[in-house]
């Protein structure tokens, strides 16, 4: 093999177990002057699935990297109880755990050896979990969300002991806690992040907090300790804010709070749902909780239409924590007991479906031939774009969601990964739902998951429960881009921007 820094990628066979192999015969090349050394990169080396990447650079005596020269290697093993070497020369995991592999590179001349630290894991193994102080617990309306540039994770809490929240900033590498910051009023609702990196959270009051942890400012609803969750999300430059909260939705100014606008809803306190922003930015969607949608013009406020709640079936149009998802003509609306399509430009009613009971928000394929939605009663359903059900993922209750909180995450693999009420799944939506891995494991075990799941940028998926967020371990999986809508309010800093 030959490369300016040796990367090697060998195939990962799960089976039985064969003796180390015979060491090749040396390649013919060009002479390598003088003694060489290895460094590995990096430290560490984690197999995944069925492939694992090594990589280390090859240095003469003078520290300068050896380039353009073909080298032949053979492997051994440590703990032949964790990984083995086959006959073809194959590393090959047999558990999770940790050894030490020997990499012998035969040149021209001399003789090499260096041993890498190697960390086998598989697919679903938590990689690591932070627990909530004593008297906190994570936000169980909704999920944690990500910076911009992936590094850092942001989760709020909300005390049973101060009614005040904390949002919390982690390494989205480690969990490391890297600041946190409380805030008056109970934050009752994920946080959000700007494209210039400012976290915005609303509860009692709307804040606005710096990538550093320092309180930019704060926006009184005027509504009380709301008990519940609230709704936000950003215009697609960034400048306004819009706040679903209680009676009222706000448009307010990203940088100093100041209100743009102000849309009466009336007397109910039901303006708890997430609103969305067209792809446009021209449209703001936002539901009430116990009904009607209103489309307001985001530069002036104005009802541009408006769906009313069916006064024959008032709990027909319940919504959670589920915001309005725009697909091209399309409105698709989750509510309590069915699932809605409008047209976006009038809402005009297009199909509805009743294959389940407490809808998610969608997910929509890459494909645009289909959306995922995740239901309390009969886990994933695959819908087609005309409300059609295409299949229901297969077995138990571990795919069903809480009503009010969650929703579903499509990676480029085409795995779904679910928070339920028994545990986290992911699902393979190319084999109609079947389930990939679960935690716990054991499906006599259950843990409810209410985080909306987020994938970082180092191909984690994180969730929590009530009092702990897990980051699990993926095959480097990557968010499905190409979709318009792939994960629960859009995009990883919770935005709720639609795609186009």
């Amino acid at each position: 093999m030959a490369s300016r820094a040796l990367v090697l990628w060998l195939a990962l066979i799960v089976g039985s177990c064969g003796e180390d192999p015979t060491p090749p015969p040396p390649v013919e090349s060009g002479p390598v002057p003088g003694s060489l050394t290895i460094s590995p990169l990096p430290d560490s080396v984690v197999f995944e699935d069925e492939q694992v990447r090594l990589g280390f650079v090859v240095r003469d005596t003078n520290g300068a990297e050896i380039r353009d020269h073909t080298f032949n290697i053979r492997w051994s093993v440590a703990d032949t109880a964790v990984a083995r070497v086959d006959h073809a020369g194959n590393l090959k995991g047999l558990r999770a755990g940790e050894t030490w592999v020997r990499a012998q590179l035969l040149v021209v001349g001399p003789e090499i050896t260096a041993q890498l630290p190697v960390k086998i894991v598989r697919e679903g193994e938590v990689l690591w979990r932070v627990a909530a102080p004593a008297g906190e617990r994570f936000t169980t309306h909704l999920g944690p969300s990500l910076s911009r540039d992936g590094m850092v994770v942001y989760v709020s809490t909300g005390s049973t002991v101060t009614l005040n929240g904390r949002l919390y900033a982690l390494d989205a590498r480690t969990g490391a806690r890297l600041w946190d910051i409380e805030l008056e009023g109970d934050l009752a609702v994920y946080p959000m992040v700007g494209p210039d990196g400012t976290i915005y959270t609303t509860g009692e009051n709307v804040h606005a907090v710096s990538p550093e942890g320092a309180p930019l400012w704060s926006f009184d609803l005027g509504i009380g300790p709301p008990g519940t969750f609230l709704g936000q999300a950003l215009s697609p430059s960034g400048d306004t804010l819009y706040v679903s909260g209680g009676r009222n939705v706000w448009a307010l100014n990203a940088r100093t709070g100041a209100v743009i606008w102000q849309w009466q809803g009336g007397q109910v306190v039901d303006l708890l749902v997430p609103p969305t922003v067209s792809a446009d930015g021209k449209v703001l969607y936002a539901p009430r909780s116990w009904g009607s949608i209103q489309a307001l013009d985001t530069h002036t406020g104005s009802l541009v239409w408006q769906i009313a709640d069916p006064e024959e079936q008032p709990y027909e149009h319940n919504h959670f924590a589920h915001g309005p998802v725009p697909w091209g003509e399309l409105l698709l609306t989750p509510l309590r007991f069915r699932f809605d399509a409008y047209r976006a430009r009038d809402g005009a009613s297009l199909w509805q479906s009743f294959s389940g009971n407490g809808y998610t928000e969608p997910v929509i394929s890459r494909e645009f031939n289909l959306l995922y939605e995740q239901t309390s009663s009969h886990g994933l359903v695959a819908l087609t774009p005309q409300g059609e059900v295409r299949w229901r993922s297969p077995g138990r209750e571990t795919e069903q969601a809480p009503i009010w909180s969650s929703g579903p995450l499509l990676d480029r693999n085409g795995t779904v990964y679910l928070a339920g009420w028994t545990g986290f799944v992911a699902v393979n939506t190319r084999a109609n739902g079947v389930p990939r891995w679960r935690y716990p494991a054991s499906e006599s075990d259950t843990l409810a998951f209410h985080g909306a799941p987020l994938l970082t940028n180092e191909g984690l998926v994180l969730s929590f429960t009530r009092d702990t967020l897990y980051a699990f371990r993926t095959q480097r999986a990557k968010l499905e881009t190409n979709s318009p809508w792939p994960m629960w309010r859009q995009n990883p800093q919770r935005t709720g921007v639609a795609g186009e």
